[in-house]
């Protein structure tokens, strides 16, 4: 799931979500969700910390390998660092 994606409005959300799953990488699955031409989810700004919640979750659920580097971190603040993804 894209969060991106997750941000369109109605049913055209869906659609675009499947559309990102089987991409190649994670910024190619995003482009779809990142359109200005799409509306955002009226309400999004309410909903977007449990979507993401909910999305994390999923990821360290269906990956043991990352969710046991992200265990051994401990109480160490963890820092996103990536130069390709700046939305």
């Amino acid at each position: 799931m894209s969060l991106a994606a997750d941000r369109k409005a109605g049913e055209a959300c869906a659609l675009r979500k499947n559309r990102c799953r089987p991409t190649r990488t994670p910024l190619r699955g995003a482009e779809p969700g990142r359109d200005p031409s799409k509306p955002l989810r009226r309400d999004w700004e309410r909903v977007r910390d449990e979507v993401l919640r909910r999305m994390v979750a999923a990821k360290f659920r269906t990956h043991t390998d990352i969710r046991e580097v992200l265990l051994s971190t401990g109480d160490e603040a963890i820092v996103e660092d990536t130069t390709t993804d700046h939305s």
